[in-house]
């Protein structure tokens, strides 16, 4: 039993995605003093999202899409200051995308489509040079893609190459105003 808990404790990747599962995301997870990646995408969770993930501060990859989470994004998400993926597409989520999303500074994809996020793209995007894809589809947020946010999808030197966004209807729910912006419009 003791080697068992010594173990469990010492896990740093918890991939688990496609499992099935069904219930509340297991909040023991997010206390694993040493988990790096936790992968419970395509499964049938649900609740709200646990804010309690801004103590797992050494997470690089956090990855719970599709499943059947809601509630806002909890502005803790700014703590993960180490995480590189972020992916929660797929989930009934809603609210602001909170401005704290700019503190993770590491951030190389982000994946927040098929959600009802509402409000603006926020600014604070802009500021994280290592971004590389940005998923925002399929959501009701509103007004312009934020000339922050086109400044490194524009300069070469940094990596951002794709950026969806529901840029493509008549009107459009979000205005892509700066010429090559946006990788994909959507409807």
């Amino acid at each position: 039993m003791l080697l068992a808990l010594l173990i469990y404790a010492s896990t740093d990747t918890l991939w688990l995605n496609g499992n099935d599962f069904s219930g509340f995301l297991p909040l023991d997870y997010l206390a694993l003093p040493f988990l790096r990646s936790l992968d419970l995408g395509a499964n049938t969770l649900f609740g709200v999202f646990p804010i309690e993930v801004g103590f797992a501060l050494q997470l690089e990859e956090l990855i719970l899409g599709p499943n059947f989470f809601s509630g806002a994004l909890p502005t803790d998400i700014g703590l993960l200051t180490g995480l590189r993926v972020l992916e929660l597409q797929t989930n009934f989520m809603n609210g602001a995308i909170p401005t704290q999303i700019g503190n993770l500074q590491l951030l190389e994809r982000l994946n927040l489509s098929t959600n009802q996020f509402n409000g603006e793209v926020p600014t604070e995007l802009g500021s994280i040079s290592t971004l590389q894809e940005i998923f925002l589809s399929d959501n009701d947020l509103t007004g312009s893609v934020p000339a922050e946010v086109c400044t490194i999808a524009q300069d070469p030197t940094l990596l951002l190459d794709t950026l969806v966004v529901d840029c493509g209807g008549v009107p459009p729910q979000i205005l892509c105003d700066v010429p090559d912006c946006c990788s994909l419009c959507t409807v």
